[in-house]
């Protein structure tokens, strides 16, 4: 398959892309010698912010992008280390005593199926943080899935149907049996500079899998068409709002 990712792109809005992540972090329960797996790790650059802030033994960090992987390896530290692996067939031993993941479980089928996973893979007191995307229904995504039929591809994007309500996954995390859990939904308000920068923003996530299937010169058609879709919607307003919706889960068991 082919690596669409590109961690320069990516970086390019670290900032805003940061603070769910930190957010994440604020809910974990720091104790001592914790094991820790970072499940879509990226350029790495959280998952030793996480390793650090716990104090960790052992964190590893996987992912299945091999440039991401490329930027993630030199923060490699004494207990920090980064495999190449998916998330859907990582499988480590139990053990692990808290499992971290900042938007990357919409990439993956069958949340029910996977949060069971994870848990069996919990020491007694283990931990979940999960942060996803729930903004499937704004234009910077509703327009992605309307050019997908244009273009034939078809939607290559399936959070809105992997991802699930809050209520959801409070009732998921029960009865998988965390016995503390948060479960909440957090709009982040971007402030860019307008509306370019709102594609650039996707460009780099949400629009990666229309790159592969695409190629580069068809893909700079679809990009176009993206673009003169969303003033449609958004206009060209300098600095443009862009409310990102999240959410943000935490559990013990």
């Amino acid at each position: 398959m082919t690596d669409a990712w590109n961690p320069a792109l990516y970086e390019r809005f670290k900032h805003e892309r940061a603070q769910p992540a930190r957010d994440l972090i604020a809910l974990v329960q720091p104790r001592p010698g914790m094991h820790v797996v970072d499940l879509g790790c990226g350029t790495g650059e959280i998952t030793a912010e996480l390793h650090a802030h716990l104090g960790a033994a052992s964190t590893v960090g996987i992912d299945r992008s091999t440039a991401m992987l490329a930027q993630a390896r030199p923060r490699e530290a004494p207990g920090l280390t980064f495999a190449e692996t998916d998330i859907a067939g990582f499988a480590p031993e139990a053990g692990i005593d808290l499992v971290y993941s900042n938007a990357a479980l919409q990439w993956v089928e069958d949340h029910p199926a996977q949060l069971a996973r994870v848990r069996r893979w919990l020491s007694p007191g283990g931990q979940v943080a999960i942060q996803v995307p729930c903004a499937d229904d704004h234009p910077t995504h509703t327009v992605v899935f309307e050019l997908a039929e244009r273009y034939g591809t078809g939607s290559l994007y399936h959070g809105a149907r992997r991802v699930l309500t809050p209520a959801a996954y409070a009732a998921l995390l029960f009865k998988l049996g965390f016995k503390e859990q948060q479960v909440f939904t957090r709009v982040y308000g971007h402030v860019l500079p307008d509306l370019d920068a709102l594609v650039t923003f996707f460009s780099s996530t949400l629009l990666n899998p229309y790159k592969a299937a695409l190629g580069d010169e068809r893909f700079g058609e679809f990009l176009q068409d993206y673009r003169d879709e969303l003033a449609k919607h958004l206009g060209e307003p300098k600095p443009l709002f862009f409310p990102m919706a999240r959410t943000l889960m935490w559990g013990r068991i």
